[in-house]
């Protein structure tokens, strides 16, 4: 009788919603009754409801100890197993289940879920087809078949699937935007279009609808429309990524700039005082999202996870102005870090991750691939990087802190968060994203402050490991523990006296010494592998050499590269360190004596020929260097031997950086005969002639190869006239850059004047490739008895682009 008053009072309880009593009361009654098997089954049931899956996966096996034929209970198994993402359990669960009881189609709607999770399709259509047979009125049934038919590509099959599902529940809004999806496929997007109206008119609350009618609107070139469904999605939900990404993208394909809009503004500046510091317990995340929320600004989906993007935000905004190149690291689309820096005005920024396959372009965010460990950037190219829980997924902590200390500028700041927990947090055998979990312990935390000082980088403030308690719950795994952020700053001091940057905007030419030992001529920057009171800049030269590409005016080595494994590798750097004819003096002792070998420490062999492998002036050699890995070109100014004592004999090599076809920002394109503007001429220009070149016609097109990303707007500067028609005075001319107008003047036809173009940095951003046209609508057309062919267009004497 006692058993019977306990399952009243918890299936009312149950019924109440007071499932935390309804679980104790579960709990009592298989203590007092353990062999009750329907105990276990409803505290089975009430543990998947509030997502304890582990532990009603437990109770469940429990019941079918005590009854292993109960086909519901191996069928409930089944379903905690799918939502875990156990599919292997998950289907001889429901194998168990359809062998008991074969005719209940429910069983076989199961079987199919988990196959179109593993991906069988095949097998998966066939389960729903069989739940359809079992009972033709099962709308879930038809929407899953229509998904797996989707899938599989095969539309017109998936359509009547949906359709179906439609007829039986009109009301079902799922049904009307997978239906819409499918006709975009088929290549109906006006159909498309009015299915996702109707799933908007049946749920006016739910985000998806919105976001798939914004695209189908963008496809039929209704931007004006599609702008007005994405601000009613931002309205629905003012916090969703990526609602504004499409808002954003909407608007830029409608030719607004997109620096002149801007959808809401931040109310406010974040504030977070600790910089290096765990989590401390659950109210403080939550108070982090509230003040996100407040700042009205984009949140992570996520709720605890808006704590760490506080932090950095906090961080950078205090340590960095607008112009500053942020680098999200492990960056993930829906991620709430990049599109708040870019509300409050930043305007470099780049978010890499290794499943973005194709480089993504939000106004002045850049996604594209990166390995985190293993960049292509160049070294100090970021002000600051955040890398916001991303280490834990199985990354290289020490691949990481060296490559995140090379790309960081001196002074630059790295932030990153992960999972942690003072003790150790048993991880074993639990997998994600397909790589181990882990949480770090403070052992690990304080091996990795030790290691990043190693590196030069030091953290920014007292470190706080302490935490009141394990403030995260990662349900799916049943795992407790907390969170841990870590800012480090590299050392201002760690390129010694080198500043690059102040260098390049005082306008001195950048020379540097490479091997420089206690040599190093006034002027120079001193580069060598060990320390010392020459030394500006201690670096291993057999790796990538430290400074940007094209940054460096002359390049001095004397008696040095013979100690360079790599020749190839060691012409390789050189050249890319150089400016376009940058001067180069090597000074190296000579095969032709014995000083090259009689040296333990020379790896490398050189003389007068072998520089001829890397010259323009000996083609042939250069060609079959390029063969063996070499990237560049320089020219031979003049090379010697020189004869020193005891039989030793140096090569000295006077060398210029060849580099055509790349521009640096501030250099002058002479059009003249002579000048340098063929490498970067593509279509409609004339011959050079003593003053500079006609464009021919209409349209006359240059192709600029930067040797460095812009971080704001470009200004192109003209010298020329144009070309007038009789009877006119003036002329237009405009420029288009990436086949955007960017500009249109009235210039006089009969002085030379200076125009400037603005290059906006919306269009360049994420590009070293500047494409212009130069186009003239009213040029002159030659009569047909001209002795000159040419259709007169525009003169131009120069041009030149700066920042």
């Amino acid at each position: 009788m006692r058993v019977k008053i306990s399952t009243k009072t918890a299936n009312k309880l149950q019924r109440e919603g007071d499932t935390d009593e309804a679980i104790a009361q579960y709990h009592q009654l298989i203590q007092s009754t353990p062999n009750f098997y329907c105990s276990y089954y409803n505290l089975g049931d009430l543990l998947t409801q509030t997502n304890h899956l582990a532990e009603a996966i437990a109770q469940y096996q429990n019941a079918l100890e005590i009854s292993p034929n109960s086909a519901f209970t191996h069928y409930r198994l089944g379903e905690a197993f799918l939502k875990q993402g156990l599919l292997k359990e998950a289907i001889c669960s429901f194998e168990k289940a359809i062998k008991i009881k074969p005719n209940f189609h429910k069983f076989q709607n199961g079987m199919g879920q988990a196959f179109a999770k593993q991906g069988q399709w095949d097998n998966a259509a066939k389960c729903f087809q069989k739940a359809i047979a079992l009972q033709p009125n099962s709308c879930w049934a038809y929407y899953n078949l229509g998904e797996v038919l989707s899938k599989q590509k095969k539309w017109e099959k998936a359509i009547t699937q949906y359709q179906e599902a439609m007829r039986l529940n009109p009301c079902f809004s799922r049904s009307h935007l997978n239906l819409g999806e499918a006709w975009i496929e088929a290549g109906e997007l006006d159909t498309a279009i009015s299915k996702y109206r109707q799933a908007i008119e049946l749920d006016p609350n739910i985000l998806w609808p919105y976001m798939k009618l914004g695209e189908a609107l963008t496809a039929l070139g209704k931007e004006e429309e599609a702008i007005a469904t994405y601000r009613k999605a931002i309205q629905l939900n003012p916090h969703s990524v990526w609602s504004h990404y499409k808002l954003w993208s909407a608007i830029d394909r409608y030719h607004q700039h997109l620096e002149n809009f801007v959808e809401y503004k931040p109310l406010g500046y974040p504030n977070f005082p600790r910089a290096n510091c765990a989590l401390k317990n659950r109210q403080e995340w939550a108070n982090a999202l509230e003040q996100i929320k407040s700042l009205g600004l984009p949140r992570h989906e996520d709720a605890p996870k808006n704590w760490d993007t506080l932090a950095a935000l906090d961080c950078i905004l205090k340590k960095f102005d607008k112009k500053a190149k942020i680098l999200d690291a492990g960056a993930e689309l829906y991620s709430a870090f990049l599109p708040c820096l870019y509300l409050y005005g930043y305007k470099n920024l780049v978010g890499i991750n290794l499943t973005i396959e194709k480089p993504i372009g939000y106004g002045s965010i850049r996604y594209e691939y990166g390995d985190i460990t293993q960049t292509e950037f160049d070294d100090n190219t970021f002000d600051a990087i955040a890398c916001l829980s991303v280490i834990e997924h199985g990354v290289d902590m020490d691949a990481y802190l060296e490559e995140m200390s090379r790309i960081l500028k001196p002074g630059g700041v790295l932030i990153t968060s992960t999972d942690y927990y003072a003790e150790q947090i048993d991880t074993q055998n639990k997998t994600a994203y397909g790589v181990p979990i882990h949480v770090f312990n403070q052992n690990q935390i304080q091996q990795v402050y030790q290691r990043a000082k190693e590196l030069g980088l030091e953290a920014t403030t007292d470190i706080d490991l302490s935490c009141e308690e394990k403030a995260i719950t990662w349900q799916r795994f049943s795992l407790n523990y907390t969170f841990l952020i870590f800012t480090l700053q590299k050392s201002k001091s760690s390129l010694g006296n080198f500043d690059y940057e102040q260098i390049k905007n005082s306008g001195n030419a950048l020379r540097v010494d490479l091997g420089c030992g206690i040599n190093k001529p006034e002027g120079y920057i001193g580069v060598d592998k060990y320390p010392g009171e020459a030394v500006d800049i201690v670096a291993d030269l057999s790796q990538k050499f430290p400074f940007p590409d094209h940054s460096v005016d002359e390049i001095r080595a004397y008696d040095f590269i013979e100690h360079l494994p790599e020749p190839i590798h060691t012409m390789n750097e050189i050249w890319r360190i150089g400016k376009q004819n940058a001067k180069v003096d090597i000074f190296v002792p000579s095969t032709d004596g014995r000083g090259a070998f009689q040296d333990p420490t020379h790896v490398s062999f050189w003389n007068v020929h072998s520089f001829y492998y890397y010259s323009v002036d000996h083609p042939k050699y250069l060609e079959l260097c390029q063969r063996y890995g070499f990237n560049g070109a320089f020219k031979v100014n003049q090379i010697e031997n020189i004869s020193g004592n005891n039989g030793i004999v140096h090569v000295k090599a006077d060398l210029t950086v060849i580099k055509d076809g790349l521009y640096a920002l501030g250099n002058e394109i002479n059009f003249a005969l002579g000048g340098n503007a063929d490498s970067y001429l593509t279509s409609g220009w004339s011959k050079a002639e003593k003053w500079g070149r006609w464009t021919l016609g209409l349209r006359a097109e240059l192709r600029l190869e930067l040797t460095e990303e812009p971080k704001d707007d470009l200004i192109l500067r003209i010298k020329g006239k144009p070309h007038v028609s009789e009877g006119k005075t003036e002329a237009r001319v405009g420029i288009e850059l990436s086949k955007k107008s960017v500009g249109e003047v009235l210039l006089p036809g009969d002085k030379v004047t200076t125009t400037e173009f603005k290059l906006p940095h919306s269009i360049i951003s994420g590009t070293k490739i500047l494409e212009l046209s130069l186009y003239t609508p009213d040029h002159k057309q030659p009569k047909p008895d001209d002795t000159d062919k040419r259709k007169h267009a525009f003169s131009v004497y120069s041009i030149l682009v700066d920042g």
